[in-house]
């Protein structure tokens, strides 16, 4: 079984995985100390719509060079 610590050491690291800054992953354990599951909810939320944000932009960036590659590959 799984205790406090070790709970805590592995939501810290999953944070740490998905890219959560270190004030990001601070407010979440502080929020989960308060079990303010609507601040979690909140935090998870912000921080995949940055994610997906970045990600829109680095697939707009491949379609540049994309487009770019297909013009001299001719």
């Amino acid at each position: 079984m799984t205790n406090a610590n070790d709970r805590l050491g592995l939501i810290q690291q999953n944070l740490i995985d998905a890219g959560c800054s270190t004030a990001t992953t601070q407010a979440f354990l502080a929020s989960l100390n308060r079990d303010d599951q609507v601040g979690l909810q909140r935090l998870l939320q912000q921080h995949r719509r940055q994610l997906l944000k970045t990600l829109r932009q680095t697939e707009q960036q491949i379609d540049c060079l994309d487009f770019l590659a297909n013009q001299f590959h001719q």
